[in-house]
């Protein structure tokens, strides 16, 4: 088993002397096998060597060290084969040199089989697959040719020429076939002259014959009328006839050489026909590998159409963003211009209020308080969801700037140069280097920074033996691009003169894709953001009952609660359905945001907040549950009165509460609280509708 070392040789090998050359070979074989691919579906559990003919050394050599050998991750089994019909279903052919003179037609009986022929010091080069030669003494080598590999549907490696091996000259081998078809032609024609002079002579010996009968007859006639010469001239008769005899034994045999010659040009025309087909379809894929590389070349133009037309809505989206913006800007003054107003009125009231003291004017001031006191409420809560808005808004307008900045910096890069570089790449290379960017922009998958420092490390190990001056720095840009395994399809690329050049068209192709995904993402934030804001703040004077949509109006006041919500606040939404509930929006709204804010600050924005929505007959249940520290026993009683507050001075006015609890009797509902230490319970009941 030491000879399984061997494995790991250069090629061409010596033989060294702790191991026979039949070792080497073995050892050679084995190595080639290893460059092949073929196709998935007709590969059985294992790959199939079979060797043929009087290799009975071999066989027994090859089959005591089989079973240490692996071919593409599945074992190899040998097999002895005594005839070409035991062939089928494996992989690997091995010929002895004594079939070499048998190489053409064993190579065209297994033609379209995909079996891989090894032969051994042929001389035919035509049908010769991989062939093991022995330029000098002491020395193995081989040679391909990978015309005929190709055609059988097998795929061969550029790899495999490290091992030592050499490229045959497939326009030699051409020449070499049309120089032997038209000796063939020329052998043909002269058997074919050489037939019609034979056949001349037949003739000629045919009427010579015809002529001879007829001398028989007329002797035969003589002999009626001369019976006293018979005696005579019987001994003459018996000779010619003997002479006869032996012509015709002679004309018997060269008609059957000549039936065999027949044959023998039937044969050499079907070989003649074979090979005209194959040179034909030969020419048939040269051409079909250029129209190939056209429809490519067409593929790339279009690509950088579409890049181009990406960057000009990039363009626009920058713009609409913009202008959202300013719009958020506008809206942001307009609540402050309100809420100073606010400041003034309710300073002017509280000095009218100060200075009448008529009782006929004390329930209409009562009813102007409360009304000031419930926008006050909705403007304050407002007021302080500013800040977080305009956090909301800040943050994917900072991802868009950054993202167009990029992508015009990359394509200011890349679109230049882009068809000159896409031209210096070969057809596989070009096809690879699209997959690799197809491969980067597949994965969506956002990790963390000590897992990309693992994988950074996994690639720049696997790297090391190959590239190893430059694995941290590759393993880095294909990090980046979000390629975190599976490195080896893309070595060609890496392994390329200008490997630089194409690692950083493929990571700035990628990057202009990610970051214009960046750019609808965050668009999509802040339009979803500036809609909950408008919806929160359109105020409904007319105060008119309408079909109101609960789920909605809590997805507002969380949409706007989201920069508190994020940083440790797991809501759960648990709509099981959605009543039919008529009221006022404006006023339910607040209610829901007096609700979520008093849960949040009772959590200190950490914990669980479940929202559930249910109808039982003819009610509707609108549940807040938190797992904050709950509501004290002695404060319980006075949570719905007004101005009551446990929070310190400035943060709270003390009458949210009540006023939710009377805009839920406006609605003929109840709204009720249960608390204890880690949950906390408020529900709303509301009449479910009868009417559509």
């Amino acid at each position: 088993m030491l000879f399984i070392l061997l494995l790991t040789l250069p090629l061409p090998l010596s033989h060294a002397q702790q191991y026979t050359p039949l070792q080497t070979k073995i050892a050679l074989i084995y190595n080639i096998i290893k460059y092949i691919h073929w196709p998935k579906d007709s590969i059985g559990p294992n790959y199939v060597l079979g060797i043929y003919g009087e290799h009975d050394e071999l066989y027994r050599e090859f089959k005591s060290v089989a079973h240490t050998f692996t071919i593409h991750g599945k074992g190899l089994e040998i097999k002895k084969l005594n005839s070409l019909y035991q062939a089928r279903g494996i992989q690997v052919l091995v010929l002895p040199k004594s079939e070499n003179i048998h190489l053409q037609r064993i190579a065209s009986e297994l033609i379209k089989t995909g079996i891989l022929i090894i032969s051994d010091d042929a001389f035919t080069k035509r049908a010769v697959m991989i062939n093991i030669h022995y330029p000098k003494k002491g020395r193995i080598a081989f040679e391909i040719n990978r015309s005929n590999i190709i055609y059988e549907g097998l795929t061969i490696s550029k790899k495999i020429l490290l091992l030592g091996g050499t490229e045959m000259d497939v326009a030699t081998i051409y020449k070499e076939t049309e120089l032997a078809l038209q000796k063939s032609k020329h052998k043909f024609e002269e058997q074919q002259q050489k037939m019609a002079h034979q056949q001349l002579n037949i003739n000629q010996q045919q009427q010579k014959i015809v002529l001879q009968d007829r001398e028989i007859q007329e002797a035969g006639q003589e002999l009626l009328h001369k019976n006293s010469l018979l005696h005579d001239k019987e001994q003459k008769l018996l000779l010619k006839e003997d002479l006869l005899q032996e012509k015709n034994s002679q004309l018997t045999a060269q008609t059957l050489k000549i039936v065999q010659k027949e044959q023998a040009l039937n044969s050499l025309e079907q070989n003649i026909a074979k090979n005209l087909h194959i040179l034909n379809e030969q020419k048939n894929k040269i051409k079909n590998q250029d129209t190939q590389l056209h429809e490519q070349h067409t593929l790339i133009t279009t690509q950088s159409r579409t890049v181009q037309q990406q960057g000009s809505k990039i363009e626009g989206q920058q713009q609409l963003l913009w202008g959202a913006a300013i719009t958020l800007a506008t809206i942001s003054l307009l609540i402050m211009s309100l809420y100073r107003q606010f400041q003034l009125k309710q300073k002017t009231n509280a000095q009218l209020a100060q200075k009448n003291n008529e009782l006929q004017e004390t329930m209409d001031t009562l009813k102007r308080t409360q009304d000031q006191l419930i926008l006050s409420e909705k403007m304050a809560a407002l007021g302080q969801l500013v800040a977080s808005v305009a956090h909301e808004v800040n943050t994917p307008l900072g991802a868009i700037q950054s993202s167009s900045n990029t992508i015009l910096d990359d394509l200011n890069f890349t679109l230049a140069s882009l068809p000159h570089f896409f031209d210096q790449l070969e057809g596989d290379l070009r096809q690879l280097f699209i997959s690799m960017i197809e491969c980067s922009l597949k994965n969506t998958d956002n990790f963390s920074s000590r897992e990309e420092r693992a994988c950074r490390r996994a690639i720049s190990e696997e790297l090391a033996s190959r590239l190893p001056d430059r694995a941290e720095e590759l393993a880095d840009i294909l990090v980046d691009m979000k390629i975190y395994q599976h490195v080896e399809p893309w070595m060609p690329l890496l392994l390329h003169a200008n490997s630089d050049s194409i690692l950083q068209f493929a990571y700035k192709l990628s990057r202009i894709e990610r970051n214009a995904r960046i750019i609808n993402i965050a668009t999509h934030k802040a339009s979803k953001v500036v809609l909950a804001l408008k919806t929160y703040s359109h105020s409904d004077q007319s105060k008119q009952f309408s079909r109101v949509d609960i789920k909605a109006g809590i997805d507002t006041v969380l949409t706007l609660y989201h920069n508190q919500i994020k940083h440790g606040v797991d809501v759960t939404l648990k709509y099981i359905q959605n009543p039919n509930i008529l009221g006022c929006t404006e006023e339910l709204s607040q209610v829901w945001t007096n609700i979520i804010h008093n849960a949040l600050q009772a959590m200190e924005n950490k914990g669980q907040l479940e929202i559930r929505v249910t109808q039982s007959g003819q009610s509707a249940y609108i549940e807040f549950e938190d797992d904050g520290p709950g509501i004290p026993e002695d404060v319980q009683p006075r949570v719905f009165e007004a101005f009551f507050t446990t929070k310190a001075s400035g943060e709270g006015t003390g009458i949210g509460l009540d006023i939710s609890r009377k805009i839920i009797e406006r609605h003929q509902g109840k709204l009720s609280f249960t608390s204890e230490p880690g949950c906390t319970l408020f529900t709303v009941k509301l009449p479910v509708s009868q009417g559509s």
